[in-house]
Formats: structure tokens, C-alpha cells, sequence
């Protein structure tokens, strides 16, 4: 909540109490880009799947399609922006 309080000279002034720092914000980007599991693993799309497809084949199609658990590094960036 926020608390006004008169200084010297007749100014108010607000003061905000712990629960009103701000808080952590979501990057938007980020939250399209990663998926997070129960377990709390962080997922990710694979690369080259966008287009240019008709020279794939089928298997590899398929394997691009699966979605890929984010390595240790990343991880550690992508809860920071994710604001876990």
C-alpha cells in the first residue's frame, strides 16, 4: 500500500511498502519461445522446421518436430527472462 507522509516545508511524499515493489515481468518473447514441464524442465522448439521442408525427409521431418529439453546454460538465462 502506499502511505503518503508531510515533510518538512508541507510536501507529501509516498512511501511504498515491501509488497508494493514491482514485480517481475514476463518477457513476451521468451514465454513464445519455451515451454516449461511439471517437473520443471525447460523446452524448446527445433531449429530448422520453419521452411524449405521439400528437400527433408520424412524422418528428419519428424525429429525436427520434437521438442528439445534446454541445455544447463540456457536454462539458467532462460528462467531469468521467463521470471521463474
Amino acid at each position: 500500500m502506499s502511505k503518503i507522509v508531510t515533510l518538512k516545508g508541507g510536501r507529501a511524499h509516498h512511501l511504498r511498502s515491501d509488497a508494493m515493489k514491482s514485480k517481475m515481468k514476463t518477457r513476451k518473447s521468451a514465454a513464445k519461445r519455451f515451454h516449461v514441464t511439471g517437473s520443471g524442465k525447460i523446452l524448446r522448439e527445433s531449429a530448422k522446421r520453419n521452411h524449405k521442408n521439400y528437400h527433408k525427409s520424412a524422418s528428419q521431418k519428424r525429429r525436427l518436430d520434437l521438442k528439445k529439453v534446454l541445455s544447463k546454460p540456457d536454462t539458467k538465462r532462460a528462467r531469468r527472462t521467463l521470471g521463474i
